[in-house]
């Protein structure tokens, strides 16, 4: 199951996936934001169809994105979380 969380900064994101990763010795945390190189979202993408990712953090502007849109209809959704009210 994927949790998805909407969040608008990029910094904090990649922040909160680096703790996330040092707390818990595990890669199940990942970021998708717009400063990723195509090979970078490649990555991310394949991780996400794989299910080796289970919180994925992603700026507002990816909901309008059709490859992600893509790969996240061929995982079930356990929770979209919004960081901040005005990524409604």
């Amino acid at each position: 199951m994927l949790t998805i969380v909407i969040s608008p900064l990029q910094a904090l994101m990649k922040d909160q996936v680096d703790n996330f990763s040092k707390q818990t010795g595990t890669k199940l945390a990942t970021a998708l934001y717009g400063i990723l190189t195509l090979p970078e979202r490649g990555v991310v993408h394949e991780s996400i169809r794989l299910g080796d990712v289970g919180i994925l953090y992603v700026s507002p502007e990816q909901l309008r994105n059709y490859s992600f849109l893509k790969t996240i209809s061929q995982r079930e959704i356990g929770a979209w979380i919004f960081d901040e009210a005005h990524c409604l």
